[in-house]
């Protein structure tokens, strides 16, 4: 019979495999942090570093010069005496709402109606007064020409002349009633504008009396001298790539499967030829009861349902596993001959059971044939 198949290696340990990339992970930081975190000296002062790295305790630390640490006192001082003088202007700020009680409104409908009616009022009368006087000139020196013609006061055209000219009057009367109408718009519309514009001035000044001191707080601020820090060099930023501890443990495990899985189909390769060398005698398989223990009785039945229930068929070796055996074969899979009897580690058939199982199923069968023979007979007679 062929030798067992290897074992397939063990599954790395995820939680010992994580934390040897952790700590792989934690010294190339502690590396790079080595070769980026150095010490610099300047004129204006010296950058170090202290602690531990990858702990809180890490610290960069600027010790100023004398020439630095003098100005930044100097600095200090004067933020300190713009902030007395800012805090002195805090009193001049309105915290109070925004009003605009008191403000100048927009002219509404009925004062616009009221400036449009007395400006049209004043236009007319304006206008009246030199019409009324025009009209009758013209009404005078009309009736002086007619007599003068020789048109008699009761003739039909005397009445057609007046009648002529009233119909002009009216018609200046008209147009001068509508020019009224038009300059009272016209003074509706600047009443509006000048009020609107009296509002928005008034409004602006309000803004400007509120927010003067503000302005005036944030200049004292932003007038405070801003605190230079010393200028160091940017260094070359180097960073220590971590080891792949994951990937060469996943590599290490693909290597040991890929190893077993080889062993595994080298070992089914040869099975037949195992066989042959050591369990068979001029072609028959060792079967002698004196090389044999640990007897026990199958039921026949138990072992024709087993052969029902195995899956037969045609197939060929994958060349990759087997690659000198291409021809079609037909017999069943080590892994359902392994669920169906219980027999065998899933990767190889031993033959000898094989045909073991096989007979026990043949003397199955008969049994039944047998059985049926005879109760056919017995309905018969």
């Amino acid at each position: 019979m062929g030798k067992s198949a290897p074992a397939m290696p063990a599954a790395p340990d995820p939680v010992a495999t994580a934390n040897a990339q952790a700590a792989a992970n934690k010294e190339a930081v502690n590396e790079s942090a080595k070769v980026n975190q150095f010490r610099q000296e300047t004129p204006y002062g010296v950058l170090d570093w202290s602690g531990e790295i990858g702990t809180p305790d890490r610290t960069m630390k600027v010790t100023l010069s004398e020439d630095a640490q003098r100005a930044y006192g100097d600095q200090q001082a004067i933020a300190a005496n713009l902030a007395q003088i800012a805090m002195g202007r805090m009193g001049q700020i309105d915290a109070g709402p925004f009003s605009l009680d008191g403000v100048a409104q927009v002219p509404n409908g009925a004062s616009l109606e009221q400036a449009r009616n007395q400006a049209m009022q004043e236009y007319y009368a304006h206008g009246s007064q030199f019409l009324d006087k025009r009209t009758a000139n013209e009404q005078s020196k009309l009736q002086d020409r007619l007599i003068q013609q020789g048109v008699g006061l009761d003739s039909r055209a005397y009445r057609q002349a007046m009648q002529d000219f009233q119909e002009q009057s009216h018609e200046a009367y008209a147009e001068l009633e509508s020019r009224a109408r038009l300059a009272g718009s016209s003074e509706a519309s600047q009443q509006y504008q000048l009020g609107r514009q009296m509002r928005n001035d008034e409004i602006q000044e309000m803004v400007f009396q509120r927010t003067q001191p503000m302005n005036e707080l944030s200049a004292i601020l932003q007038g405070s001298p801003a605190i230079q820090a010393p200028s160091f060099g940017a260094p070359s930023q180097y960073s220590v790539a971590p080891a792949d501890v994951m990937g060469a443990i996943q590599n290490n495990y693909n290597a040991q499967v890929s190893a077993a899985n080889s062993a595994r189909a080298a070992n089914a390769a040869t099975t037949g030829a195992v066989i042959g060398g050591l369990g068979a005698i001029g072609g028959a398989w060792i079967s002698s009861r004196r090389f044999k223990q640990h007897f026990a009785d199958l039921a026949a039945e138990d072992m024709l349902d087993a052969v029902k229930r195995l899956p037969v068929q045609a197939w060929r070796y994958n060349p990759a596993m087997v690659p000198d055996d291409d021809a079609v074969h037909v017999g069943p899979y080590a892994e359902d001959w392994q669920q169906v009897t219980g027999l065998g580690d899933g990767v190889t058939l031993n033959m000898l059971d094989v045909a073991g199982l096989l007979l026990g199923a043949v003397q199955g069968l008969i049994a039944q044939v047998e059985q049926l023979q005879a109760a056919q007979q017995e309905h018969g007679s």
